[in-house]
Formats: structure tokens, C-alpha cells, sequence
């Protein structure tokens, strides 16, 4: 008696599990990255001193190969003396989702080797170290920020690219 109802009840778990799965986030693949700028910018505090970078300065100073994105901005604080930076990315394909993802995150593993003591306030050094990246969809974004703002950065990305 205690074998069937241990195996009705290990039916009755796996059933759950398996009807809890859900179906993953359906994402746009048509947002222009500038949109998605315009939405990470309402919710940074110091956005109106950050200035975009051109693709060459992606290419050269980033390590990102333009060829592997459709489009992308990123965001620098122009002066000051904070570390504030995002990245935005469309991949060419889904193809090339993981290997963009990958170039971001060499890039930012850059940033903390050669983090610089003196050159900036050490409260900006947790920044570079905590900095991340998050794939919604074909889009590629990273954020050195405060916590507090990456997280509302992507959450601002992913609100515009969810399919309605």
C-alpha cells in the first residue's frame, strides 16, 4: 500500500512540475536599439551627461566586431568622475546571440583588470566589478551601473521588447 501511494504521489510531482513550466518571454526582434536607449535614459539619474560612442570606438576600444551586431549604442558619462556606462547590442541572428554575449562579457572582464585605483573614487571600482550583461531576445545589454539602475535598465529593455 505505502509502494502505490509513494508512486502516486511521485506521479502527481512530476505532474505539477511539468504543467508549472510555462512558456518562455516571446521578445520583438523589431525595436530600433535608439528606442531602447531612450528607455534606459528615463530611468538613469545622470543620463543627460552621457554621450553615445561610435562604432569604431565599439570596435577599438570595446573589442565588439561590428559585424556581429545590427545595431548597437553605448553610453558613456562624458566627464565626471563616475564609471557610468550601458551597451545595448542587436544581434545579426540568433546565431550570433551567444558569441556577441561573449565579446561583452571579455570586455567588461577587461574593465576590472585593468581598474586603475588612483584614476577614479573606489566607489565607482564595485561598479566595474559588478557590472553584467543580460540577453532579452536577439538584444545584448550590459550596464556599468549602480545596481539599483542596471536592473532598471534591463527591466526598462525587456518592457519595450516584450511581445504584446
Amino acid at each position: 500500500m505505502k509502494r502505490i501511494l509513494s508512486l502516486i504521489l511521485i506521479a502527481v510531482i512530476a505532474l505539477a512540475v511539468v504543467s508549472c513550466g510555462g512558456k518562455a518571454a516571446s521578445y520583438k526582434t523589431d525595436v530600433p536599439v535608439a528606442t531602447l536607449a531612450e528607455a534606459a535614459d528615463k530611468v538613469i539619474a545622470a543620463s543627460s551627461g552621457m554621450t553615445g560612442m561610435t562604432t569604431e570606438y565599439v570596435e577599438n576600444s570595446l573589442g565588439i566586431a561590428a559585424s556581429g551586431f545590427e545595431e548597437g549604442i553605448v553610453k558613456v558619462t562624458a566627464s565626471g568622475s563616475t564609471m557610468d556606462e550601458y551597451g545595448i547590442f542587436k544581434a545579426s541572428s540568433d546565431d550570433t546571440v551567444e558569441a556577441l554575449k561573449g565579446q561583452v562579457e571579455t570586455y567588461l572582464k577587461t574593465r576590472v583588470d585593468t581598474w586603475m585605483p588612483g584614476c577614479m573614487p573606489e566607489e565607482e571600482h564595485s561598479k566595474v566589478e559588478n557590472a553584467s550583461v543580460k540577453v532579452i531576445g536577439r538584444y545584448v545589454v550590459y550596464g556599468i551601473l549602480s545596481d539599483t539602475e542596471k536592473e532598471a535598465v534591463f527591466s526598462a529593455v525587456e518592457a519595450e521588447l516584450l511581445a504584446k
